[in-house]
């Protein structure tokens, strides 16, 4: 107590005004200005006893009122987005007016980068099927096709797998037209290539094979799917699948029981040589 009394006295020059004091009780009560109050608190600062205490100054009146219009100006942009949005979805995006002048800009902007967005989604769009090549085409289609991604099917006539693999094939061309699906026979594509190794897909993009895959297995064998081929090529980007998991995760497995069966098996031995004694 005595000493808080003489840090209070010794570490400020304001006077102090007792309206109370009681050994007994070792009570005071004092009468401190606000300057005195800071220097206090200064002091307790300077001696590592408080951390310096944040004052958040109120906002003046020009201060509130930019901020609330930069909110104002931000929810009307929020509802502009919003309106092109749900036209752009009713496919009215063409007759779409605003009143006012920065709405219109922004609109005008909006269609010319969706124009250019369709323009170039068509150019990349401009293939769309299993295209068949031969070896003196293979060059041209395949290496030289630039910014583009190509998968090449190898494949063997009257292969039951290769079959199966062009009839997936076809509906992936289809879907992601963007993507080169090509097909060429094996003896054409590499001499001596193992039929063994059929079916084969190879993948380039600019020029550069990406990716190669040997046979079924790596689709899940002869029960893969359209989607199964889908998401092994879109693991590496060669077509924009949407899909988020492995379609394999969710076939169920077949599994067999061989503890059980042995179990059973034993069983069946022990009840014979019962029935032998």
């Amino acid at each position: 107590f005595f000493f808080f009394f003489f840090f209070l006295l010794v570490h400020t020059d304001q006077p102090c005004r007792f309206s109370s004091f009681s050994i007994k009780s070792a009570r005071f009560d004092c009468f401190i200005s606000t300057e005195m109050a800071t220097e206090w608190e200064d002091a307790l600062i300077k001696h590592g006893i408080i951390e310096p205490r944040y004052i958040h100054k109120a906002p003046t009146a020009d201060e509130y009122d930019a901020l609330a219009a930069d909110n104002a100006a931000e929810k009307q942009f929020e509802d502009s987005v919003k309106t092109i949005q749900k036209a752009e979805k009713d496919g009215a995006i063409d007759e779409l007016e605003f009143e006012d002048e920065e709405e219109e800009k922004m609109l005008a902007e909006y269609r010319r980068l969706r124009l250019e967005q369709m323009k170039d989604q068509a150019a990349r769009n401009r293939f769309g099927e299993l295209q068949t090549i031969t070896e003196p085409s293979y060059k041209k289609e395949v290496t030289e096709a630039g910014d583009v991604w190509v998968v090449v099917f190898l494949y063997k006539d009257g292969y039951p797998h290769c079959q199966l693999m062009e009839q997936k094939l076809r509906l992936l061309a289809r879907k992601f037209k963007a993507t080169k699906f090509v097909q060429i026979r094996s003896e054409e594509a590499i001499r001596g290539y193992p039929d063994k190794n059929l079916p084969t897909l190879l993948v380039y993009y600019n020029s550069q094979m990406k990716q190669q895959y040997i046979g079924l297995l790596p689709f899940g064998g002869e029960s893969m799917s359209v989607d199964d081929l889908e998401w092994e090529l879109g693991q590496i980007g060669a077509v924009a699948t949407e899909l988020e998991e492995n379609p394999r995760l969710r076939k169920p497995k077949l599994q067999t029981n061989y503890v059980n069966r042995g179990r059973s098996k034993k069983d069946s031995d022990d009840e014979s040589d019962e029935d032998d004694d």
